[in-house]
């Protein structure tokens, strides 16, 4: 029964199309691989816009299938195999003690993971584990490491399972003792989020650490597209001297693996391990948005911008009264890595003057020739500290099909991106709004998936403007009222939030500091001559019960 649960599941995957090849569909989650070793072997159990291959590796040249020799398959419930799961059966791979002071493990080569680094590194990614490791180990001084982002194995692993049931390592932290139990199985996980400074750890659902020291850059694992191995699981190399063996025997009924950070929601959702093993997890909401135009009036061009860039043109345009100034003559505080100027054919919107100008910005654009030695592209904008912005990204489809990735600020925010995939009259839009965390927004341009036919990134035109929208008004229609108080309430206690989530002095946090900001704005902003600040008693005493109620419920649950 319990090879069934599977093997049903990965089927309804396959019927709904999360399978699918990006170049023409795109994805409907993010990139995920999941092992259940359901077939007694090393083969992924299912997939979502990814692809993977775990091998046997020995790290120490003239060294082979030592690892192979001390992995066994099994099942659960069986003479000298760990006890079933609280749903029944379930298949496992094991390891003992790995020879050579356990300077091997489970080399992963993936494809469809997304890079967020101009290097070629994932800046947000989530790894969950079933494990179980047996009490006949020594509680006292067994180590596991759990994966290595050294694919050479030169050092030590990146994350353990301690001596008496620890779990964690150097920057990001360990857990105090006995948060796990031997010879009892447990859902692990850890979600790194570079972009968002956070760090967690979970076991059956719950959080047992979290950290904001997350500038370690040994934490940056591969994406797709690094040559050989991009991590290693169960991988470990001791540099003491003389050497430890930081291996021990344990179990693992199911591994999956994601280029995303889930959410704390996600994480408690998971709970503790399953004869099913880990499901995939549906794609996070993008950031921004992605829309269609082919005039001005569509497009933000009142404001106070800090640049406003027509990439790949020498000469400045004017549309509707805003400059775009010409990308190749030199701008402070902006820089494109791996970008060169090329000319396209001329869209065409219209006659009128502001429609010319318009056309004329898109005729040209900035390209990333993709190569083994530079295979992303980098723009980089100056920006002030805790001030809040509007991004816009114009995209034409005068060069071609063409299929890219786009990251700002370490978070993908579009996948597999198509700028021809659109109507013949229309162009591409991509906004988004957030608050500066340092002094620098970065926008990353990275090559599609190895199957598409082009893959090389392009951009026509950009605009940052700094917005001045009123502290509490999520939704930007100046008035800061029992809506947004919603929105806060519906994220009290977050650590992963956002302005839409209602943080807002950008710390991360939806708590009492952000209640006292929204209370503080609290009114009409439209006109002058509305109360601004004043709160309407009635809805402002509705929407701080609503907080308060929401946060109450929160900490009962």
């Amino acid at each position: 029964m319990f090879l069934m649960h599977r093997i049903v599941s990965r089927l309804f995957l396959v019927s709904l199309g999360l399978v699918t090849w990006a170049c023409l569909h795109g994805a409907l989650c993010a990139a995920t691989v999941v092992w259940n070793f359901d077939e007694n072997n090393l083969l992924s159990s299912a997939a979502c816009d990814a692809t993977a291959v775990m091998s046997y590796f020995d790290a120490d040249p003239g060294v082979t299938q030592t690892v192979q020799k001390a992995t066994t398959f099994g099942v659960t419930g069986r003479v000298g195999a760990p006890s079933n799961m609280a749903d029944g059966e379930a298949r496992y791979l094991r390891h003992g003690t790995l020879p050579n002071y356990g300077h091997g493990g489970y080399a992963i080569d993936h494809t469809g993971f997304h890079a967020t680094t101009a290097d070629g590194r994932m800046q947000t990614w989530t790894m969950v584990m079933d494990i179980y490791v047996p009490s006949t180990v020594d509680p006292t001084t067994s180590y596991n490491g759990m994966f290595n982002s050294d694919t050479t194995l030169s050092n030590g692993a990146e994350w353990y399972l301690g001596p008496y049931g620890t779990l964690g390592y150097g920057s990001l932290g360990t857990t105090a003792l006995h948060a796990w139990n031997y010879s009892q199985w447990h859902r692990v996980g850890l979600v790194y989020d570079r972009p968002g400074h956070r760090a967690s750890y979970w076991i059956d659902g719950a959080k047992v650490l979290e950290t904001t020291n997350v500038a370690d850059d040994r934490y940056l694992l591969w994406a797709s597209g690094h040559a050989g191995a991009d991590l290693i699981y169960q991988g470990d190399r001791s540099v003491d001297s003389p050497p430890n063996n930081y291996t021990s025997t344990m179990y693992t009924s199911s591994l999956s693996l994601a280029d995303f950070a889930y959410s704390d929601a996600t994480m408690q959702a998971l709970g503790g391990p399953t004869v099913a093993g880990i499901p995939i997890v549906n794609e996070p909401v993008r950031l921004g948005a992605l829309s269609e135009f082919n005039s001005p009036a569509q497009l933000d061009l009142t404001g106070n911008f800090r640049y406003a860039i027509d990439m790949g043109s020498a000469t400045p345009w004017f549309v509707s009264g805003l400059q775009f100034q010409a990308g190749q003559s030199g701008i402070t505080g902006y820089a494109a890595d791996g970008f060169a100027p090329a000319q396209g054919n001329r869209p065409e919107f219209g006659d009128s003057p502001s429609l010319y100008c318009l056309e004329s910005v898109l005729e040209t654009a900035a390209w990333h020739e993709v190569t083994a030695q530079k295979p992303n592209g980098e723009i980089t904008l100056d920006v002030t500290v805790g001030k809040r912005y509007k991004l816009q990204l114009l995209f034409w489809k005068a060069f071609g099909a063409r299929w890219f990735d786009v990251s700002v600020e370490g978070r993908l925010v579009l996948d597999e991106f198509n700028p021809s995939s659109n109507s013949e009259e229309e162009a591409f839009l991509y906004t988004y709004e957030f608050t500066a965390a340092d002094n620098e927004v970065n926008i990353l341009f990275a090559p599609g998936d190895p199957s598409c036919e082009t893959r090389h990134p392009v951009l026509n035109a950009l605009t940052l403007e700094m917005i001045n929208q009123i502290p509490g008004d999520i939704d930007g229609d100046n008035v800061v009222d029992a809506e947004d108080a919603a929105v806060v309430a519906s994220h009290w206690g977050a650590s992963d939030a956002g302005w839409e989530d209602g943080d807002f002095n950008a710390d991360g946090l939806v708590n009492a500091l952000d209640a006292s900001i929204l209370a503080a704005n609290w009114g009409d902003h439209r006109a002058e001559s509305a109360p601004c600040g004043v709160p309407e008693p009635l809805g402002f005493v509705l929407a701080l019960e609503m907080i308060a109620a929401f946060g109450l419920r929160r900490r009962r649950a």
